[in-house]
């Protein structure tokens, strides 16, 4: 219940989340058998990034791991099932987008 507040609030308050987001990346790194709760734990944590990365500001962007982040959002896109798949991609096109240029 907390993960789909917290992605009702980056839409509606997108700039409130960013000091949030570093914690939050620790979620999309699953392992190879991961549950289905995790898998849904990590669509969440994608839909939440999504909302917030484009209010980063150039100083926040240099605390993000970017390239941690893109991996783990490559790991996903090759593990998830459909749904997850489109979140993990449409995440990491926002990635390259706003942090990693």
């Amino acid at each position: 219940a907390i993960l789909s507040t917290l992605e009702a609030f980056s839409e509606a308050e997108p700039e409130a989340m960013v000091p949030h987001l570093r914690p939050l990346t620790v979620y999309l790194a699953l392992e190879d058998k991961s549950s289905s709760e995790e898998q849904w734990v990590a669509l969440k944590v994608c839909r939440i990034l999504s909302a917030t990365l484009p209010q980063l500001s150039a100083e926040r962007r240099s605390s993000v791991d970017h390239r941690q982040l893109q991996s783990d959002l490559e790991a996903l896109v090759k593990s998830q099932p459909s749904s997850g798949v489109h979140e993990a991609i449409r995440c990491l096109c926002l990635v390259v987008k706003y942090i990693s240029g």
